[in-house]
């Protein structure tokens, strides 16, 4: 295992990563420390998709009944476990709401709610599918991918409150993945027929759960995470990561980074790529330079970083301050009241999201060219006012 360290970064948090391996390895990369080290837990088979969630890692694995949830402790590398279902081939796995996750039966054609703190299903929403895999939480809907394997070209939305499946939204051949760009649209990710080179990515507007543009790639995307207003999107062949720009729901780069079979943004705002082919683990910061990068992680394809304790970075959306947007709030810190101004030609109503992309709250009222926010009730932690494209990073403290 090497570690190469190509420029110092200077972080706020160094992260841990967490590495899935098609062989049934799990490694650790501390990049504080540089350090690698392989079989850390004993994964169930075929570890599959992972998620950061209040301070512990979660596994899904595809081929375990009886280990189908891992749930990891970073410091002790204790591990519980959870079976879903006989047969489920369950897929992939994101945070909903409070303590619960959801994880998705591609075989079983559901999605199953867990408890995360005690590792209990406590609700399953069927008829979702053929075949979910990776899917997106928006508020009270998620939008799945249905159409792994070549078996469908849409998307499923189901309704956590019904706990039913309440949309259909036709797309194109083998969707693979949905991403939530954390405002107004998914984007459905189909990965075409594999050897023929035709992937796009279906632009979903979620206020009308109609296709507004389609992408073509090419290559065989599968699954997206966001970085300020660009999707990056891994395909698990290692064509190398397709970068779109979700402002103008264009294709930025074709090939942005090499690799691509895993991919996951850490607080500072460094996304993190696995390439299958060569086993390494590289770092981009967002001027798309390498800042670090590890090799010897043989057959690597999911990876996930660990976050600071009390941050609210979760899951595949990450959207950062953006600077250039005329926006700003104060105080910030702030603990009960923050104030927020914003420029004459945004006409946007601000709202509080999590630096996931999740959708906290309103503007309590304004007042001339003021917007309010309580946030009196929240969690200490780092969020972002958003209006629009527009955004600002505000600090909660108690």
């Amino acid at each position: 295992m090497i570690k190469t360290a190509l420029i110092t970064m200077l972080m706020l948090y160094a992260p841990k990563l967490l590495v899935l391996s098609t062989t049934n390895n799990v490694t650790c990369i501390d990049t504080e420390t540089g350090t690698v080290t392989p079989d850390v837990v004993t994964p169930g088979q075929w570890p599959n998709d992972i998620l950061w969630f209040q301070e512990h890692f979660y596994v899904v694995n595809s081929g375990s009944d009886d280990c189908t949830l891992q749930k990891i402790d970073p410091e002790t590398w204790q591990v519980e476990i959870l079976g879903i279902g006989s047969g489920y081939n369950c897929w992939a796995v994101e945070h909903v709401k409070g303590d619960t996750l959801a994880v998705s039966s591609a075989v079983n054609n559901s999605i199953i709610l867990v408890n995360a703190s005690t590792m209990t299903i406590i609700g399953e929403i069927t008829g979702v599918g053929p075949n979910p895999e990776w899917f997106a939480v928006v508020g009270d809907s998620i939008y799945a991918a249905c159409g792994g394997w070549m078996s469908s070209d849409k998307v499923v939305v189901a309704d956590l409150n019904t706990m039913l499946p309440v949309d259909t939204i036709t797309t194109f051949t083998n969707t693979q993945g949905c991403t939530w760009d954390g405002v107004d649209q998914v984007y459905a990710i189909c990965t075409g027929s594999y050897t023929a080179n035709d992937g796009e990515i279906h632009v979903i507007e979620t206020a009308t759960g109609t296709v507004s543009n389609v992408i073509q790639t090419g290559f065989a995307p599968a699954f997206g995470v966001m970085r300020g207003d660009l999707l990056y999107v891994g395909d698990v062949y290692g064509q190398g990561v397709i970068s779109i720009n979700t402002v103008t729901a264009t294709l930025e780069e074709a090939s942005q980074y090499p690799g691509g079979s895993g991919l996951s943004v850490d607080e500072n705002n460094i996304l993190w790529v696995a390439n299958y082919h060569d086993g390494t683990v590289k770092g981009y910061d967002e001027n798309h330079a390498e800042v670090a990068g590890y090799s010897g992680i043989s057959s690597c394809m999911a990876l996930e970083a660990s976050r600071s304790a009390g941050s609210s970075v979760e899951g595949d959306c990450f959207i950062p301050v953006n600077p250039h947007a005329g926006i700003s709030a104060f105080p910030s810190p702030a603990s009960s009241v923050v104030q927020v101004a914003l420029p004459p030609a945004n006409s946007s109503t601000p709202a509080l999201y999590s630096l996931s992309g999740r959708r906290i709250c309103a503007a309590a009222g304004s007042s001339g060219d003021l917007w309010t926010f309580d946030v009196s009730t929240i969690p200490q932690g780092i969020y972002l006012i958003r209006a629009g494209k527009a955004s600002c990073r505000i600090s909660v403290v108690r």
